[in-house]
């Protein structure tokens, strides 16, 4: 078993970011910096990333910035995650394994599950 779950900082930040805008308002991305708190060239980049998974919603202009794609209540942590670091696929489980790789298999597979919550519910 090689690939347990982690969830960087990135992620952190992009959850805590989308928790803090406000429903169907534009936030601009040094707003959003400031009040994670985290540099504005971090931010962009995950916001970057939020939008290319439609979880967010860039808007274009002098008055722009992004805006949730939907409420915070239809986004979970697990969508996040794999939006800002990539998929997290399930772990292979089975008795051909040795029993280290399967106990650390179903200990991936049950956060992975675990994190299946919506934002809203943190």
């Amino acid at each position: 078993m090689r690939n347990m779950i982690a969830i960087t900082l990135a992620a952190e930040l992009g959850m805590k970011a989308l928790l803090k805008m406000p429903s169907g308002d534009v936030v601009r991305c040094d707003e959003v910096a400031r009040l994670v708190p985290c540099s504005p060239a971090h931010m962009s980049k995950i916001l970057q990333r939020l939008a290319k998974h439609s979880i967010i919603t860039p808007v274009r202009g002098p008055k722009g910035g992004y805006r949730l794609a939907r409420p915070v209540g239809d986004i979970t942590v697990t969508q996040v995650i794999e939006a800002v670091d990539g998929r997290l696929d399930a772990a292979p489980e089975g008795r051909e394994l040795d029993p280290v790789s399967r106990l650390l298999g179903r200990m991936h597979n049950r956060a992975v599950q675990d994190l299946n919550v919506r934002l809203a519910d943190l």
